[in-house]
C-alpha cells in the first residue's frame, strides 16, 4: 500500500489566529529500530521522568491487554516492565498491537529524553 502524504498550508485563515502551533508528527514505523528502543530503556534508569513514563505505560499496556478477549490475550506474552516486554516480542514476534503500541511508547519516550 502506497504512503499517502497531506500537505499542511500554514498561510490558509485557519492558522491566522494562531501565534504558537506545536505538532507532534509521529512518522513511518520502520523509522524507529529495536536497538533505539532498548537504548531508551537503559536512558530510563538514570532519567527518572522516563523511568516514570515507562512504568506507566507498562501499566497502562497491562490494563488494556486485561480487557482483550482471551484469544486475543493469549498472543500477548506476559510481562512486568516494558523492557521486558520489548525482550519477549523481540525473540517471538509480536502482535501488531503491542509492536505499534512500543512505537508510540518510544517515540513519547523521545520527547522526554
Amino acid at each position: 500500500m502506497e504512503a499517502q502524504h497531506r500537505i499542511l498550508d500554514i498561510s490558509s485563515p485557519l492558522f491566522a489566529n494562531m501565534s504558537e502551533m506545536r505538532l507532534l508528527l509521529f512518522g513511518d514505523g520502520f523509522l524507529v529500530s529495536r536497538g533505539h528502543i532498548q537504548a531508551q530503556v537503559l536512558e530510563s534508569r538514570v532519567n527518572p521522568f522516563l523511568g516514570l513514563f515507562f512504568q506507566r505505560s507498562g501499566d497502562a499496556l497491562r490494563h488494556e491487554i486485561a480487557l482483550l478477549p482471551p484469544l486475543q490475550r493469549s498472543l500477548i506474552p506476559a510481562f512486568h516492565t516494558i523492557d521486558e516486554l520489548h525482550e519477549r516480542t523481540k525473540t517471538t514476534g509480536a502482535h501488531a498491537g503491542i509492536q505499534n503500541a512500543l512505537l508510540c511508547i518510544s517515540q513519547l519516550a523521545h520527547y522526554i529524553e
